[in-house]
């Protein structure tokens, strides 16, 4: 079901009730990708776009998200759909739909399908120097990902809740957490490696929660 703009505005009263988009600024339409997002604010879908990757210098993600938070990105029902891989005659780009290098980032509502990755929230492309926090994943659905749905590295007091992993080669992925983030109520389906429906990197384990169903049923594996 698409948003209306009275149901964005109690949308965002809610966010800015919980803390997670307090004083942001009027909401920001999404039409074209690829997009950084430098500012805080309510940020939304206009329908579903296809990603397209068109030199080897070009943003290798559809949506990236530089800005201090908090940011919102509301799906609003919609797709964000790419391919898997780009091949260059020289070498080969993996893309991804979202990623994430700033804290209080919340994404909510959609369908992110294709890619390399789902949604990657981490501080940096290379080795993080800095933990991020603050990420809420809620009702979305990662499908044909050719490696991760979602993916936290390095990242604390995060959750991710109410999503699907339709059909990717793995699930979800939690790297180096040292406290706090909390899987509630995500389902994993059909992960092309099932032992891959949920990655929990040891010896952080102990600092996830989570409940998730894995169809058919897999238990967590820790690397």
């Amino acid at each position: 079901m698409k948003t209306t703009p009275i149901l964005l505005l109690a949308i965002l009263a809610s966010f800015a009730a919980t803390g997670h988009a307090a004083n942001l600024p009027l909401t920001t339409p999404i039409s074209t990708v690829p997009v950084t997002i430098t500012k805080p604010g309510y940020y939304y879908l206009v329908g579903n776009i296809f990603f397209t990757l068109p030199t080897i210098t070009s943003p290798s993600a559809a949506i990236t998200v530089n800005a201090t938070g908090p940011v919102v990105i509301d799906m609003r029902g919609f797709t964000l759909q790419g391919q898997t891989r780009y091949h260059f005659p020289t070498n080969d780009v993996f893309p991804t739909g979202i990623m994430i290098h700033s804290n209080n980032v919340t994404v909510i509502n959609g369908t992110i399908e294709g890619f390399w990755n789902g949604v990657i929230a981490s501080s940096s492309t290379t080795y993080p120097t800095t933990y991020l926090t603050g990420m809420d994943l809620e009702g979305l659905t990662f499908a044909g990902t050719d490696n991760d749905g979602s993916a936290f590295s390095y990242v604390n007091n995060s959750i991710v809740r109410n999503c699907s992993y339709v059909n990717n080669y793995a699930g979800i992925d939690d790297s180096g957490s040292m406290t706090g983030n909390t899987y509630i109520n995500d389902k994993v389906v059909g992960s092309q490696n099932p032992q891959w429906s949920f990655l929990v990197d040891a010896p952080y384990d102990s600092n996830v929660v989570y409940s998730y169903t894995a169809i058919p049923s897999i238990p967590s594996v820790l690397k």
